[in-house]
């Protein structure tokens, strides 16, 4: 612990000076500007730049909120200490130095940039056509297939364990130093499997979980698991075990088992620290979760209640006082069954009258409407190039939530009942409705919206 320490001072008092090209010891350190890096991020920047302000005020207030903001560029400068800083340089001499960038790479970059939602921000800085045609072009080269397999929980778990495994097995790593562009190969395979981990796991208050919240713990406590035990392997090992540091740990004062040991504690302390935070926030949104859910039902059982009361003596009354009375038996005897008939012709009517309206298809309540024609107007204005539609060609998109089995849907936009009335103006205006929202207005009539949604509701 007391190494470990000294590393992470030397590391803070050794980076002002790398930065003038004076390294720990004695050698230069600079600034590694690898032009791919810098230009990955300066696109996703400006690209995210230009959707915040196409999306206006509202727009940034409602989808993002102060810190989302905030949180995708903090994670944009943590990956460029971590690719360009010269801690790159000093990773080549010390193995703890690379295990920081891993940790930052791994850990630190990856939850801060998934938090900001770059793709809803990015896909705002296209117009409404060439979001569109790039949603095709995914379609068309296979690539959201490939998006759907690998954002699957089970594929992004093992893609992540393997990862972990392959690049600290000796060889591997050794190659990785040796060569320049596997190093660059290993730091996007270590970007690209912690992104899909933190996108399953990120989403704490999200209504499109991947996983429940307690799926979502167990998936967390078993990444942890496999990197506390690659740590332990490090920091237990009796001896070194990756060659490439053998004779380049001396010049800082640490024989190789040293350094080694170093850098397995500094991937098992941190990375357990922030395993467990990301935990206790799951259990909290799952408590709270369950909190709200108990007091829906609470407020629903005083509701229910009031109308048995109301409803039921008023009943019983209908049913009971339309008798009269009748001095004759059998007139009286008449006169009960009377009551009985008229009692169930009307119980008889009342429920035909409330079970023909769930019998009927929605559509068919939308007067004039044809849902063919609505289909046809859902390929005329691009629908499916954000939402997955069935029976409409190329109807695959992934930006927007899909609309299959729209029927059985309860909600519209996360909170207007769903029935045609919320529906059409939805359709036509939803600027309107819910200033800001994803959904743009693309100039749809009262009667296409009135098409649109006879479609709709045939999905089911």
């Amino acid at each position: 612990m007391r190494r470990l320490i000294l590393f992470l001072i030397g590391l803070a008092v050794a980076a002002p000076a790398a930065a003038h090209g004076v390294g720990v010891a004695g050698e230069p350190l600079h600034w590694a500007w690898e032009p791919w890096a810098l230009l990955c991020m300066a696109l996703a920047s400006i690209a995210y730049l230009v959707g915040l302000y196409r999306m206006g005020a509202e727009g940034r207030r409602r989808l993002l909120g102060p810190f989302r903001p905030v949180s995708f560029f903090a994670g944009i400068l943590v990956l460029l200490f971590a690719v360009e800083y010269p801690l790159d340089a000093l990773e080549h001499a010390l193995f703890s130095a690379h295990m920081v960038e891993q940790l930052l790479l791994l850990l630190i970059a990856p939850p801060l940039l998934v938090a900001g939602r770059p793709v809803v921000t990015w896909m705002w800085a296209f117009d409404l056509r060439s979001q569109s045609r790039i949603a095709r072009g995914w379609h068309r080269l296979g690539l959201y297939a490939a998006f759907e397999w690998l954002a699957r929980p089970m594929v992004s778990w093992l893609f992540m364990v393997a990862v972990l495994c392959f690049w600290h097995f000796p060889g591997p790593y050794d190659w990785a130093l040796q060569h320049e562009w596997l190093h660059d190969i290993e730091r996007l395979s270590f970007l690209g499997a912690a992104v899909g981990y933190w996108t399953i796991v990120t989403e704490l208050y999200g209504r499109r979980r991947a996983l429940g919240y307690g799926a979502t713990m167990i998936y967390v406590v078993s990444i942890g698991f496999v990197m506390a035990l690659i740590a332990a392997i490090l920091t237990l090992a009796p001896h070194a075990l990756y060659a490439a540091h053998f004779h380049t740990t001396q010049a800082y004062g640490l024989t190789p088992l040293q350094d080694q040991h170093i850098a397995g504690a500094i991937m098992w302390i941190p990375s357990n620290m922030i395993h467990l935070v990301t935990l206790c926030a799951l259990f909290y949104a799952w408590m709270r979760e369950d909190k709200n859910g108990a007091n829906r039902v609470r407020t629903m059982i005083p509701t229910a209640a009031v109308r048995c009361v109301v409803i039921v003596p008023l009943v019983l009354i209908g049913l009971s006082g339309c008798g009269g009375g009748s001095n004759d038996n059998g007139n009286d005897q008449n006169g009960i069954t009377t009551i009985q008939l008229n009692s169930q012709s009307n119980v008889s009517a009342s429920v035909n009258a409330a079970v023909a309206p769930k019998d009927a298809e929605p559509w068919e309540t939308i007067p004039g409407a044809d849902p063919q024609r609505g289909a046809k107007l859902i390929s005329h204005f691009g629908c499916g190039g954000c939402h997955t539609i069935p029976g409409i060609g190329n109807a695959n998109g992934i930006v927007g939530p899909p609309l299959t089995r729209w029927s059985d849907r309860m909600i519209i936009a996360g909170f207007m009942r769903n029935r045609p009335s919320n529906l059409i103006p939805w359709i036509q205006n939803p600027q309107a409705i819910l200033p800001g929202v994803d959904m743009p207005n693309m100039g749809i009539t009262r009667k296409q919206a009135e098409d649109i949604a006879a479609y709709l509701y045939t999905l089911d």
